[in-house]
């Protein structure tokens, strides 16, 4: 990991299809959940001194953010949160004026998007999963229908002829919940992978010189009504840890690989703490 000093914060926002308006320099901080859960992922961002025109860019329709950081060694940003604008306001404080902007991960797709179409007997399964993500407007599904292709069997059929009808999003999470799959959106990218599991290779060694904060705390978590055992963690701002992520833990207590499934960035890029805290559960 490279050296963790020097904060660097770079915000992204506009209008779907269209260049967005990018500033680095402004004071910013943040708060940024993620989860496998069923949970949209949520971000909140308190922006310092944004130009008028820029206040006003915020507030338009069909607007999308990104919050992206970097310490100083490193050379490449990184992806904090990124979604559909929910929320906008602005406040004088002193000689201050706070733009604070709510973002939620992919939420205009997961709650306004709908398929309807019917299918006769035989129809593959792989058919209408990439029927329905071709319904998504803003989310990227690319890596989504690169799993279909590849990961769900041809030989999976509708028994009989069949109406879907609904949320895409819904009916997408009917489809595969039987499969033993889920649907989630990270960084407005739709996923689709196993529940609670991994298909991700690299581990982020984490221990007292690599960002480790404290001792992590061994718990149990109720997950789908079944207890998972795991850890929750704090180490120094990572943001390439992400849902899913495995991390390998070495403490004086615990000495082994999770996976992470709900966490959560908190900073200023003036003053405070950098942090990032996850809950992850033991890999098998």
């Amino acid at each position: 990991m490279t050296l963790q000093f020097g904060r660097n914060v770079r915000i992204t926002f506009g209008e779907y299809g269209k260049e967005g308006i990018q500033s680095t320099g402004l004071r910013v901080s943040f708060s940024v959940q993620k989860t496998k859960k069923k949970e949209v992922n949520s971000a909140q961002i308190q922006i310092y001194n944004l130009t008028q025109e820029n206040r006003k860019s915020l507030s338009g329709n069909n607007i999308f953010f990104q919050i992206e950081v970097k310490w100083d060694a490193e050379e490449v940003w990184s992806i904090l949160a990124s979604g559909d604008v929910l929320d906008v306001s602005s406040q004088q404080n002193g000689a201050d004026i706070i733009t604070s902007v709510t973002i939620a991960d992919g939420i205009k797709d997961v709650r306004d998007t709908a398929f309807n179409k019917s299918y006769p007997k035989g129809t593959k399964f792989s058919s209408v999963l990439t029927d329905i993500l071709g319904t998504f407007k803003n989310i990227d599904v690319q890596d989504a229908k690169n799993f279909v292709s590849k990961a769900i069997s041809n030989s999976k059929e509708f028994l009989t002829g069949s109406t879907i009808s609904g949320r895409s999003f819904d009916e997408l999470d009917k489809i595969l919940t039987p499969l033993g799959l889920n649907a989630s959106v990270t960084d407005n990218q739709l996923i689709i992978d196993k529940k609670f599991e991994t298909s991700q290779t690299e581990a982020f060694l984490l221990k007292s010189d690599s960002g480790l904060l404290g001792s992590p705390q061994e718990k149990t978590f109720t997950l789908n009504k079944e207890e998972k055992k795991g850890i929750s963690i704090s180490t120094l701002l990572n943001p390439r840890i992400n849902i899913g992520s495995i991390v390998k833990i070495k403490s004086k207590q615990i000495d082994g690989e999770y996976v992470v499934f709900s966490l959560t960035h908190t900073g200023d890029s003036i003053e405070g703490s950098w942090l990032t805290t996850a809950e992850c559960l033991e890999r098998l």
